[in-house]
C-alpha cells in the first residue's frame, strides 16, 4: 500500500466503526454510526464523508480502504442467501443430512440438525467416481451434466457446488464439471469444493463449499456497489477486505472465496488486541470483544491470535458445538461467549431469564434509543444501571432514554416478578456477565489453559462495561481497555497485513509417504499463494512464508497442528516432522504415546507480507480540560448503588493512577471499575485495571 491517510470501516450487527490513520504521524481519528441493514454502504458513505471531512479530507486523498464485515455471517444465519443448487456422486446426496452421525447433545429429546443450505430436490448425483488415492475409476459423462443443467435453469438456481468424492486428492473431474457448467450456464457461479477447502473430510468439505456459493451472488453484488460508489467519491486505490484468517486480500480475491470473510470483522478485533499485546508486552492475552449484536473471545499468545481450521457458524444452540454448519476455512479462534448491547432479554419457555439470541440491531435498536424499539436489551440495562451516561452516548451525538429503558425493563422483566427497573437491570446485567464468564473458562479449559494467566484485552462498545465484572468472576487479576476501544476492530483493519493462507490434504503415515511430492505440493501451494499475495501489492522479497502439517496417531479423530521448518522436508526426513509433531503434542497434553504410528493430513502454506509500521494513536486536543466530569450513582455487584467518579478519558495523561469505582467515558464506550480496583494510564494511553486481590 502507498503512503497516505488510509480508512478501516468495519459493519456491524449495529454500529458501523470507522477508523482514519495517517501512517506519518500516527495520528487517528475515529467515528461510529448506526449500521443500514437493507444497504451497508449507506452508513459506510455516510460515516466516511463525515469522518474524512473532519481531517480535511475525502474518499479521493485516501492511500487505501480496509473492510471487515458481517455480511457473511448474517447471511448464513438469517437464511437469506442464493438458491444453490449441489453436484455430487451418485449415492451421497445426502451427505448434508446425515453429517458425521452424530448427535452434538446426547439428552435433548428435542434434538435438531441445522437444516442443509441446499434442499434435497436441488442436490444431484453423477456417476464420475475417483478413488482415495486420486485415481479416476469413472469420468465425468457431459450428458449427465447437460440434463442437470437444463433442470437448473427450469428450478431459477443462483449458483452451484461442487463436491465429488476425493477432490482434494485429484481436483481434475470437479474441473471438468466447472468446464462443462460454465459453457452451459455461463451466468451462474460455480464454486469448486477442492478450491475452497481442498481437504479430507466430505461432510465439512461439501458444507463449505455449498456456503460459498450460497453467499457469493450476495457478497459479489455488494462488493461490486460499494466499489463503484467509493469510486463515484474519488477512491482510486483499491479496496481490501479482511479475511477469517486476519489477512487482508483484494476483492476479486474475496468475491472467488467470500466464505473466508464469515468472521471478518471479529478478526479485525483479534488483530487489534494482538498488537496491544505486542506493543504492551503482554504475553498472554484473552481478547474480549462485545458489540451491539455478539460478544466473542480469542486467545492471544505471544502476541498472535490463536488460529483454527474448523469453523462453525449459524448454531441452533449458541453454546454447543456441532449445532452448526462447520466449515473448512483458515480462521482466527473466534467462540461467541455471549450477547451484545442490543441482545433482547426476556423469559424462556421456563420462565427462565435469558439474554439473546436475538438483537434489537440498528433498526429499531435498543428501547433507548428511541427508534421505536420496545423490548428490554442489555444496553438499556447498563443505563438504568447508571454505568452509561444517557447525555454523553456517542459523544453526545446520540441522546439516550432513561425512561424508555426502565419502563421496557419493568414490562419485559421485572413484572413477572414484581421487581423494580433496578433490580430487573441487575439481573439482566449479571446473568449476560456470568453466562460469558462461563463461556470464557470452558474455553481456556478446552485448551488446557487457566483463565487466571491472562489479561482481559477489552474493546468493542459494550466490551469496557463489562470486562471489569466479567474479569473479577474469572478472577484474572488485569484488565486492558485501549483507547479507542470502541471501534478496535476498525483500529484493526489498520494494523493487518495482507496474507493467505493455501492448504492440500496429502493422508498417510509420516514414515510411508514421498517427502519429495510432498516438497513438491508445497511449492506448488507457495506459488499460489505468492500470487495471490502479490495481486494486493506486497513485493515479493519483503513476504514471509510459513508452513504446517496437521498430524494425530493413527486412531485418533483430531489433529494436532505442527509447524515445519524451513528446507526440503526430504532431506530433513520424516523423524524430523515426526519430532515435532511429538514436541507439539507433549506441550498440549502433556505426553506422548510409546509406539504410537505418526499419520499426516493436511499440509498449508501461509504467505504474508510486511505488518504496516505504525501504531495508531488516537489525537485529542482536549488534554487540557479538567479529567473531572462530576459523579453519578452507579450500581456494581456486590455493593449495590454507589457514588462512583466520572471521568473524561481523553483528559487523561500516562501514569495518572485512580481508585475505583470509576467510570471513564470516551464517545464510543465507557470503561467501568468497581469498588477496590486500581486505573492507570499507561504510556500508550491503554487504561490498565488492577483488580483487588
Amino acid at each position: 500500500m502507498s503512503a497516505g491517510h488510509r480508512l478501516g470501516v468495519d459493519v456491524g450487527g449495529t454500529f458501523t466503526d470507522l477508523a482514519l490513520v495517517d501512517p506519518t504521524t500516527g495520528a487517528l481519528t475515529i467515528g461510529k454510526i448506526l449500521t443500514t441493514p437493507a444497504d451497508p454502504s449507506e452508513a459506510i458513505l455516510a460515516g466516511g464523508d463525515e469522518l474524512l471531512s473532519r481531517d480535511g479530507k475525502d474518499f479521493g486523498s485516501l492511500a487505501g480502504m480496509s473492510h471487515a464485515t458481517t455480511l457473511v455471517a448474517n447471511t448464513l444465519i438469517q437464511r437469506v442467501g442464493a438458491r444453490v443448487a449441489l453436484i455430487c456422486n451418485e449415492g451421497f446426496i445426502d451427505t448434508l443430512d446425515t453429517g458425521v452421525e452424530n448427535r452434538y447433545d446426547l439428552f435433548d429429546l428435542n434434538f435438531q440438525r441445522p437444516p442443509p443450505l441446499v434442499p434435497r430436490h436441488l442436490r444431484f448425483g453423477i456417476s464420475e467416481r475417483t478413488n482415495i488415492d486420486g485415481a479416476r475409476l469413472r469420468p465425468v459423462i457431459e450428458a449427465e451434466i447437460e440434463a442437470i443443467a437444463a433442470r437448473l435453469t427450469g428450478l431459477g438456481v443462483e449458483a452451484v457446488a461442487v463436491c465429488l468424492l476425493h477432490g482434494y486428492r485429484n481436483i481434475a473431474a470437479e474441473q471438468e464439471v466447472r468446464a462443462l457448467l460454465a459453457r452451459l450456464l455461463p451466468d451462474v457461479p460455480v464454486t469448486l469444493s477442492s478450491d475452497i477447502a481442498p481437504e479430507i473430510r466430505e461432510f465439512a468439505r461439501a458444507t463449505t463449499a455449498a456456503a460459498n456459493a450460497y453467499v457469493q451472488p450476495l457478497v459479489q453484488s455488494y462488493l461490486a456497489r460499494l466499489e463503484a460508489r467509493t469510486g463515484e467519491r474519488g477512491l482510486a486505490t483499491p479496496l481490501f477486505l479482511l479475511m477469517s484468517e486476519g489477512g487482508l486480500a483484494t476483492v476479486p480475491t474475496a468475491v472467488a472465496a467470500p466464505i473466508r470473510l464469515v468472521e471478518s470483522g471479529p478478526a479485525a478485533g483479534a488483530i487489534a488486541a494482538a498488537t496491544i499485546a505486542r506493543e504492551a508486552g503482554i504475553a498472554r492475552a484473552m481478547a474480549f470483544d462485545m458489540g451491539g449484536t455478539t460478544a466473542k473471545l480469542c486467545m492471544i499468545v505471544d502476541a498472535q491470535p490463536v488460529r483454527t481450521y474448523t469453523t462453525e457458524v449459524a448454531r441452533l444452540h449458541r453454546f454447543k458445538r456441532g449445532s452448526g454448519l462447520p466449515l473448512k476455512i483458515p480462521s482466527i479462534e473466534l467462540i461467541e461467549i455471549g450477547a451484545g448491547g442490543g441482545s433482547i432479554a426476556h423469559h424462556d419457555a421456563a420462565g427462565m431469564l435469558r439474554i439473546g439470541p436475538r438483537s434489537a440491531g440498528a433498526v429499531p435498536g435498543p428501547a433507548c434509543y428511541g427508534r421505536g424499539g420496545t423490548e428490554p436489551t442489555v444496553t438499556d440495562a447498563d443505563l438504568a444501571l447508571g454505568l452509561i451516561d444517557p447525555d454523553s452516548f456517542l459523544g453526545g451525538r446520540m441522546k439516550l432514554d432513561r425512561n424508555a429503558a426502565e419502563t421496557a425493563l419493568v414490562a419485559g422483566i421485572g413484572a413477572r416478578h414484581g421487581l423494580p427497573a433496578l433490580d430487573a437491570a441487575a439481573a439482566v446485567h449479571e446473568m449476560v456477565n456470568d453466562s460469558m464468564a462461563m463461556a470464557a473458562r470452558i474455553h481456556a479449559v478446552e485448551h488446557g489453559e487457566d483463565p487466571q494467566s491472562f489479561t482481559l484485552v477489552a474493546f468493542g462498545g459494550a466490551g469496557p462495561v463489562h470486562a471489569w465484572r466479567i474479569a473479577s468472576i474469572l478472577r484474572i487479576k488485569r484488565v486492558v481497555v485501549p483507547i479507542g476501544a470502541g471501534v478496535m476492530s476498525a483500529i484493526g483493519l489498520l494494523v493487518a497485513a495482507p496474507s493467505i493462507e493455501l492448504s492440500a490434504s496429502h493422508t498417510g503415515k509420516l514414515d510411508a509417504l514421498d517427502l519429495v511430492a510432498i516438497d513438491a505440493l508445497l511449492a506448488k501451494r507457495a506459488v499460489e499463494a505468492r500470487a495471490i499475495l502479490g495481486r494486493t501489492g506486497v513485493p515479493g522479497a519483503t513476504m514471509t512464508l510459513t508452513r504446517s502439517v496437521e498430524c494425530r496417531y493413527v486412531g485418533q479423530a483430531y489433529e494436532v497442528q505442527t509447524q515445519l521448518p524451513d528446507g526440503d522436508l526430504a532431506m530433513l526426513g520424516h523423524g524430523m516432522i515426526a519430532a515435532a509433531f511429538e514436541a507439539r503434542y507433549r506441550e498440549l497434553y502433556g505426553r506422548t504415546l510409546p509406539g504410537g504410528i505418526v499419520e499426516a493430513l493436511t499440509w498449508r502454506v501461509r504467505a504474508e507480507g510486511p505488518r504496516p509500521e505504525v501504531v495508531p494513536l488516537l489525537a485529542r486536543a482536549r488534554t487540557s480540560t479538567p479529567a473531572e466530569k462530576g459523579r453519578r450513582m452507579a450500581w456494581f455487584h456486590g455493593h449495590g448503588r454507589v457514588d462512583a467518579l466520572v471521568l473524561d478519558r481523553y483528559a487523561l495523561l500516562p501514569g495518572m493512577r485512580i481508585a475505583g469505582p470509576v467510570l471513564i467515558e470516551e464517545d464510543e464506550t465507557t470503561t467501568v471499575a468497581g469498588p477496590g480496583a486500581t486505573v492507570e494510564v499507561d504510556r500508550a494511553l491503554n487504561l490498565v485495571i488492577a483488580l483487588a486481590s
